[in-house]
């Protein structure tokens, strides 16, 4: 049985105003499990499952600059800092 979730109350809090012209976020998932007896004490199972997110939104922090992401990081030589 499927549920579905409208996107105002899955992002609920999360986006302040959701583009109402935009897609409904889906999930597609497929799983797939094949076992067989080869012998009286031995059997063989294979499972595999298929998994894709389709239009999901996602949410920003805000409260962090996106400046900070573009401080430089040095890293010095271990010789420069003294080793031998």
């Amino acid at each position: 049985m499927s549920r579905r979730v409208e996107v105002g109350q899955a992002l609920h809090g999360a986006v302040p105003n959701p583009d109402p012209d935009g897609k409904e976020p889906m999930s597609h998932e497929v799983s797939l499990s094949l076992e067989r007896q080869l012998a009286d004490n031995l059997a063989v199972r294979v499972t595999g499952i298929y998994s894709r997110m389709v239009n999901t939104y996602r949410v920003q922090n805000n409260k962090r600059p996106y400046e900070s992401y573009t401080i430089p990081v040095t890293n010095r030589s271990w010789r420069s800092a003294g080793g031998s």
